[in-house]
């Protein structure tokens, strides 16, 4: 362990999650958006769990049961007693990132996750009571806004002194000012309600930076902005906060359509010398630009975001990448190049996979390293998914024909063992190879997994054989000839690159 480098314990139970793994990952960086696994704990058959996690400085954590969320902002050397709860019935669930809310145990009032929470809360009503109007109707006499005024009820006004709602001390601010003003108002009633907390620095910062965002909405100066809060600063691109003023700030097009000014040396920096590192250079005399680790931050993001603008093609913007990956003088800068750009090419046709190991079907360890050398289908089901099973019993029907050239497998995506072998005990017709994938939290992640079912084609170096691959029942089976047909004319060859 790193000599500035403390553990942060975290226990708790997930009465609906017995005998299954909470995962804790961290997003690496907000450019990327890339995960790592920090920690991962069996949940006992009471619903208890414990783990701990390796941190040098605050970080917010996601803790995962499957596909269901829950965001822990961990300090170094603190403890946390969680609980981690099953989404409420009524709540719409998604395959990879159901949110959940974490509830804290023996969290006294300074605890940061109960006063991000509060935060939050306070900033999403003042957001909702006042910027959509102020979008819509610039916000000063506004009839729709008046109209809901009249029809509010059971407010609390820090301002003009409205009956108390439920939250007493939720901060609420009814005027008819111009945005600016309400931003400069709730902003102070921040500091009023929240300040004596802010000797915590992550916690500083995290409303600092989203008062920041308000201030940029509300038309203040992108020049005085950055001098207050970029400038001789460090940049935190792990910070959420942070990092979300920063990607609003730095929302302009500035690669995407650049100003006629640097229009073409942009171009040619991008196309002919595919160099991130190039366009940093174009940005120094920009008075925005003038901090080298955050110009190289919004170069990365905007070539991430230039993609289809149609000024540069695809392969000259993950070169430009590859290029500050390995030039950047930064090292933290080139390893979020690096991130970006894999994570760009993720699921695109050549692209060597990812190596994983799962579980079989008699609970072994499967590594699928040492399984390449033959083109392989891959399928995503769970015994939930009832389209997922109608590709199963098609695709035991390819199987036997196929079989000789083309490895089968299916990775159940279930939550628990428990369910992938209920579904193997009645379908004992399906003789192709069998995987549980509850046991690598990154497998959505290294598939890009958004729903199921979800297929892929590899060649036999374990590349990938298309952007998109069809299911059985969408005419797969027409590539699967053609691998057939390649290997019966030229046996031996078969690579992604023979298409």
């Amino acid at each position: 362990m790193a000599a500035d480098a403390q553990l942060a314990r975290i226990r708790g139970s997930a009465p609906s999650y017995s005998n299954q793994k909470l995962v804790i990952f961290q997003t690496d960086d907000y450019i990327s958006g890339y995960r790592s696994v920090l920690s991962a704990s069996e949940i006992r058959e009471d619903g208890t769990f414990s783990a701990e996690v390796t941190l040098t400085t605050p970080r917010e954590l996601i803790l995962a049961v499957g596909g269901v969320e829950g965001i822990l902002h961990a300090v170094p050397g603190n403890s946390y007693s969680i609980i981690f709860p099953k989404p409420h019935p009524n709540q719409p669930r998604t395959f990879d990132r159901t949110p959940a809310d974490i509830g804290f145990q023996l969290a006294g009032p300074g605890e940061v996750n109960l006063l991000i929470r509060a935060f939050n809360s306070d900033y999403t009503r003042f957001l909702a009571d006042h910027f959509y109007h102020f979008a819509l109707e610039q916000f000063t006499g506004s009839e729709t806004y008046r109209a809901r005024l009249e029809n509010q009820e059971d407010l609390t006004d820090l301002i003009a002194g409205k009956s108390a709602s439920a939250d007493t001390s939720a901060i609420v601010i009814i005027s008819e000012q111009r945005f600016g003003e309400l931003v400069a108002a709730f902003a102070s009633r921040v500091h009023e309600k929240y300040g004596l907390w802010y000797t915590n620095k992550y916690f500083h910062d995290y409303v600092r930076y989203a008062l920041a965002e308000l201030e940029l909405l509300s038309g203040a100066s992108r020049r005085d902005l950055y001098t207050e809060y970029f400038m001789s600063q460090p940049a935190q691109p792990s910070h959420p906060s942070y990092m979300k003023f920063f990607n609003l700030f730095y929302s302009s097009q500035v690669i995407a359509d650049p100003p006629a000014a640097l229009r073409q040396d942009i171009a040619r920096a991008i196309n002919t010398e595919r160099s991130g590192t190039r366009i940093a250079h174009l940005l120094k005399s920009d008075s925005l630009y003038q901090s080298p680790v955050l110009r190289s931050l919004a170069v990365m993001k905007g070539l991430r975001d230039a993609v289809g603008s149609g000024l540069y093609t695809r392969a000259s913007i993950e070169a430009s990448l590859d290029e500050m990956a390995s030039r950047d003088t930064e090292l933290e800068i080139r390893a979020i190049a690096g991130r970006t750009v894999a994570q760009m090419r993720r699921g695109r046709a050549g692209t060597l996979l990812d190596d994983f190991v799962l579980l079989d079907d008699e609970n072994d360890p499967w590594t699928w390293s040492e399984h390449t050398g033959r083109y392989t289908y891959i399928l995503f089901f769970a015994d939930w998914c009832s389209a997922c099973k109608k590709d199963l019993m098609i695709l035991e029907k390819q199987w036997e024909v196929y079989k000789q050239q083309i490895d089968f497998i299916a990775i159940c995506m279930d939550d628990d063992y428990a369910a992938f072998r209920s579904y193997l005990e009645s379908h004992r017709s399906q003789r192709f190879t069998f995987l549980f994938g509850g046991n690598d939290p990154l497998l959505r992640q290294k598939f890009g997994l958004r729903a199921i079912p979800h297929a892929v084609l590899t060649d036999p170096d374990g590349r990938l054989v298309a952007d998109y691959t069809r299911r059985p029942g969408e005419g797969i089976q027409m590539e699967f000839d053609k691998i057939m047909k390649r290997a019966s004319q030229n046996p031996g060859s078969g690579t992604w690159k023979d298409r």
